[in-house]
């Protein structure tokens, strides 16, 4: 389970990297590739 803090922080990357999964996956060790949409999806 990721904190709030950490949720924030990386959807604040996706949007940084333009959207891109692959990328935030890269920097972030994200356990899905869903992981990042949903959050945002959530913001």
């Amino acid at each position: 389970m990721y904190s709030h803090a950490s949720i924030i922080r990386a959807v604040e990357l996706y949007i940084k990297l333009d959207k891109r999964v692959e990328a935030t996956i890269r920097q972030l060790g994200c356990p899905t590739k869903n992981a990042p949409r949903n959050w945002y999806r959530e913001y």
